[in-house]
């Protein structure tokens, strides 16, 4: 039966599909011919493409649901599922390929160690109708996971420089740390619009 499974994911139209199971589930190494097949069609793949391009719009628009498949925060998401890295250049009109979107998302750590992304909560929600850069609880897990899924090891230690350890140790794990202080769940308000929010 399982034999069965696996040789109808590796008959599956989808390249990133084929590409993950040949990678997650049979083993194989990135050095393999078969492997390297599916990840070259997954990578020229129109809707990998396009996923990629969405993703160079970050940060968006600012998020007011957290429910919009359209917003750069998911593109970003997918694309770390499904095994892009930093190096893969995307279209010809992606100037820096992934690593500029990764350093776009970099651009913004909060205090709290979580990465943020531009949002606009009303003001009878508790917000102040205004953009701003925060993180909510629900968001930042997807930021942190992304970001190191898609950079290689060697980028991510760079970033990870003695200076910002502290900085790195809270954003590896960003939820958990932020919970235990009771900062989960609170939103930015006028008085104090650099909270984080759920």
């Amino acid at each position: 039966m399982a034999d069965k499974a696996i040789q109808w994911l590796l008959e599956c139209d989808e390249p990133w599909t084929r590409y993950r199971t040949r990678v997650d589930l049979l083993g194989q190494p990135e050095t393999d011919s078969e492997v390297r097949a599916a990840r070259a069609a997954m990578l020229s793949h129109p809707q990998v493409r396009q996923l990629m391009a969405e993703a160079a719009a970050w940060p968006g628009p600012p998020l007011k649901r957290h429910n919009d498949a359209s917003h750069p925060l998911y593109k970003l998401s997918t694309l770390a599922d499904f095994g892009v890295q930093a190096r893969d250049r995307g279209t010809s009109s992606l100037e820096g390929g992934m690593a500029s979107i990764i350093k776009a998302v970099l651009a913004h750590p909060s205090a709290q160690g979580a990465f943020q992304t531009m949002v606009n909560i009303p003001a009878a929600f508790g917000g102040t109708n205004e953009n701003m850069w925060t993180w909510m609880a629900c968001d930042a897990p997807t930021c942190s996971a992304a970001y190191p899924s898609c950079a290689p090891t060697r980028a991510f230690e760079r970033w990870s420089k003695p200076s910002r350890s502290r900085q790195t140790h809270k954003v590896v794990t960003p939820p958990a740390r932020c919970i235990r202080r009771g900062k989960a769940g609170r939103l930015p308000t006028r008085n104090n619009p650099r909270r984080g929010s759920h």
